[in-house]
């Protein structure tokens, strides 16, 4: 799926550049993988299981790009590879309305407003998506200290990040 480009202006005067993915990015995604995996145990995998190949990348990359149900941000600090995320659907009927979100960041970016910034991309995307299917779906970006669901729901996702668990 195509994502336009857009700046960001940083909690320390940079500006990030949120971009779409391209094949020619797979080798310096395979190492920003192994990178991120080293620095926190949050994320999916270790170091070791980042066994991707830059051939079998290059690939995934072009299929996102072709793909209807999933998109990736990519975000480039000062030339820099710093982070991506994910958002995909399933595409069955039975099972449309659930998806996965992944997001990585390096460690030298951290508290810098990049990861929020992504997140708050991938909410619009998702509600863009949700308007489009006509699913009735509840979607919250909130702050965690001030978590209030806006009634009854039939279900909760649960989703925790370094600090918070709901």
């Amino acid at each position: 799926m195509y994502y336009p480009e857009k700046k960001l202006v940083l909690k320390d005067g940079r500006t990030a550049l949120f971009t779409g993915p391209a094949p020619e990015m797979a080798e310096e995604m395979v190492a920003f993988m192994k990178t991120t995996a080293g620095e926190t145990p949050f994320l999916l995998r270790t170091p070791d299981e980042c066994n991707f190949t830059v051939d079998g990348e290059a690939i995934y990359l072009r299929n996102l790009l072709e793909s209807e149900y999933t998109v990736m941000i990519v975000c480039f600090v000062e030339g820099k590879l710093a982070g991506n995320c994910q958002i995909a659907r399933k595409a069955h009927l039975k099972n449309k309305h659930r998806g996965t979100v992944a997001i990585a960041l390096l460690r030298e970016y951290w508290g810098l407003g990049i990861g929020t910034a992504m997140f708050e991309e991938m909410l619009e995307i998702a509600m863009e998506k949700r308007e489009e299917s006509g699913l009735d779906i509840l979607y919250l970006l909130q702050d965690m200290r001030e978590f209030e669901l806006y009634g009854t729901v039939k279900a909760v996702v649960s989703i925790c990040d370094s600090m918070n668990y709901i």
